[in-house]
């Protein structure tokens, strides 16, 4: 399975959560929430993140949509199985 987009851009630079949440304006909690799907940004942070990780929102919002594919498709596997 894919890795969170901005846990795999994170672990990269040796960011931790609470750095990077300092560089938003986020908590921490929020950042690791986001790296585990528990929610997704809202539009407003994802330009935050896009800007933060010097891409495009858009391109940071496909590679979102495909590792929440993926978590959605790992999850409904382990469920079928149990």
């Amino acid at each position: 399975m894919r890795e969170n987009p901005l846990r795999a851009w994170r672990k990269a630079r040796r960011l931790t959560a609470v750095a990077v949440a300092h560089k938003m304006s986020l908590s921490e909690q929020s950042i690791l929430c986001f790296e585990r799907g528990s929610f997704e940004p809202s539009q407003e942070n994802f330009d935050k993140l896009a800007d933060l990780m010097e891409t495009l929102p858009g391109a940071l919002r496909l590679s979102w949509h495909f590792w929440k594919s993926d978590l959605n498709r790992s999850t409904s596997a382990t469920n079928a199985s149990s």
